[in-house]
């Protein structure tokens, strides 16, 4: 039972994470697109 906070924690922290590689994925994606466009 002790341990369920640091599992969410861990849970919590790999959600972020995956939103902050995401929206960085994502401004690299948009970048390439307009070099390519231009």
């Amino acid at each position: 039972m002790r341990q369920l906070p640091v599992v969410v924690r861990i849970a919590f922290e790999f959600e972020s994470l995956n939103v902050l590689v995401g929206d960085g994925s994502a401004e690299v994606t948009r970048s390439v697109n307009d070099r390519l466009a231009s």
